[in-house]
């Protein structure tokens, strides 16, 4: 139970997730949208909270055969915890098709969840570290883009933690969207050519991308 004059965080969200009724909500959400991505319907979907973001990118994960990109912050560890048994069958799953899962982080140091998954899978999952300068930080979201078709693009925002409100996370997801997707490809192996495998400034990638 959670108090009525505060607001659901993130730490209530990655607990309902979890529990029995929050599956069988997502499940219903997975299965409308599952629907529109099979039938080759270009798809743009509003992310209005972090259980919108987990739900959706559960499905993105689920789809994903070939290449994952991810450029987002130190809180994705948790993020990616709570989705931990998707997100370690996606890279089985692209293990066995030499495919790829690259994560930039902005951060000093690679998460522990990460980087032992990174020991697990060390010809599939790369991990790079970077930073941004203050002046820059806010004018780019958090991204990640799979198999060249799907994407989801971030507003900035503040770092998060668990009493984050939910309805911080504000994103536009895109299925069947080759054109975002590609975009975003680009912009990522822009700043992953800058980074890798050594930690500095992203400043000269996002220059070059715009």
């Amino acid at each position: 139970m959670t108090d009525k004059n505060k607001p659901v965080t993130i730490a209530h969200a990655q607990a309902w997730y979890g529990r029995a009724d929050g599956v069988v909500k997502a499940s219903m959400l997975r299965e409308v949208i599952n629907w529109m991505i099979q039938n080759n319907v270009r798809t743009e979907f509003e992310n209005d909270s972090y259980l919108d973001a987990l739900v959706l990118t559960e499905i993105m994960f689920d789809r994903s055969n070939h290449s994952i990109r991810m450029f987002t912050g130190p809180s994705c560890e948790k993020f990616l915890q709570t989705l931990e048994k998707t997100f370690v069958d996606a890279l089985q799953r692209l293990k066995a098709n030499n495919g790829k899962v690259q994560i930039l982080v902005l951060a000093d140091h690679k998460p522990e969840f990460l980087s032992k998954l990174e020991s697990t899978f060390p010809q599939t999952l790369e991990i790079g570290l970077g930073k941004m300068r203050e002046g820059v930080k806010d004018q780019i979201g958090h991204f990640f883009v799979c198999d060249c078709k799907m994407a989801r693009i971030e507003q900035p925002h503040d770092p998060l933690n668990d009493d984050t409100p939910v309805n911080a996370i504000r994103a536009k997801v895109y299925f069947n969207a080759p054109g975002p997707a590609q975009l975003l490809e680009a912009r990522f192996d822009a700043f992953w050519n800058v980074v890798h495998p050594r930690k500095t400034e992203i400043v000269a990638a996002l220059e070059k991308v715009g």
